[in-house]
């Protein structure tokens, strides 16, 4: 149940600390950065009339609050199914297989520190699919 636990509380660590960037702010320095910033301040898509910024702030407050409420439910089903072994190996494995395609995101996607912690919460959520099927045939 440690790995379990470990990778729910890794997940809402995530979640901490992506929210802690998200809200931090951006100050741009000259040059490209720069410009990229005011392309998504003011570049407007059609036909739904949001600017990059928009929808790239909207993608990462839902990045955010998904690893918040993954995390949360994962804590909350291992408190609640504590005796039920098979349900928390189950839980682990389909939060696993989530983690993997999250992982995989990452390595397309993302910067290192999001690719860590997911990648951390993915390998936790494997052992604790094993190690609770091994603690169970005891």
């Amino acid at each position: 149940m440690r790995w379990f636990t470990a990778g729910s509380i890794l997940l809402l660590l995530t979640c901490l600390f992506h929210l802690l960037g998200h809200f931090s702010g951006w100050n741009p320095s000259q040059g490209q950065e720069r410009q990229l910033y005011e392309l998504m301040v003011t570049y407007r898509l059609q036909p739904i009339d949001v600017t990059m910024m928009d929808l790239y702030l909207g993608f990462s407050l839902f990045y955010g609050l998904f690893f918040l409420s993954v995390g949360t439910i994962a804590l909350l089903l291992r408190r609640m199914l504590e005796q039920n072994v098979p349900a928390l190996q189950t839980i682990a494995r389909v939060i696993a297989l989530f983690l993997a395609i999250g992982t995989g995101v990452s390595f397309r996607y993302f910067f290192a520190a999001p690719l860590v912690c997911i990648t951390a919460a993915f390998i936790c959520f494997v052992i604790a699919s094993f190690t609770v099927k091994i603690r169970s045939q005891e």
